[in-house]
């Protein structure tokens, strides 16, 4: 398990330097009293850095107690297609729908498709989760998200 630990880790390294390269060519902001527009993204990517090296020095210092199993399955696939076409449902969607609507279908989505069975626990979570996100980026951030046509 050591050696697909160091292998993710370095993955992520990896995609975490282009992320970094994409960092630097975004624009600057020219509007006074706002921070730049690589302020989220460099956050991001901080964040990003100090999680992986948490992960791959925690990977290290553990001994490897579980043998893996690199087969990877059948159900596995359908799983991961199944998560990344919700995502791409959920981009197309938002336009048309807007965020505040579709934002909770998704996550209550993503949670079912994750082997959640607590209805209440799903509602809760989805409309506490998408209620978090939009206020933070339309009252903290003053970011503008989809209202979409239909709304």
């Amino acid at each position: 398990m050591k050696k697909i630990n160091i292998i993710l880790s370095a993955v992520i390294y990896l995609f975490a330097i282009f992320y970094f390269w994409q960092i630097l060519m975004l624009p600057d902001r020219n509007m006074p009293g706002t921070l730049k527009s690589s302020f989220m993204p460099t956050l991001l990517f901080v964040l990003l850095m100090i999680i992986n090296t948490a992960f791959l020095v925690v990977s290290l210092a553990r001994p490897c107690l579980e043998k893996c199993d690199y087969f990877i399955h059948k159900y596995e696939i359908m799983g991961i297609l199944k998560v990344v076409s919700l995502i791409i449902g959920y981009i197309f969607m938002m336009r048309i729908v807007g965020f505040a609507i579709i934002t909770p279908v998704v996550v209550f989505l993503l949670m079912k498709m994750m082997g959640s069975v607590n209805l209440k626990e799903m509602i809760l979570t989805s409309v506490l989760v998408s209620a978090s996100v939009y206020l933070l980026f339309v009252v903290v951030f003053r970011v503008q998200l989809p209202g979409g046509m239909i709304i």
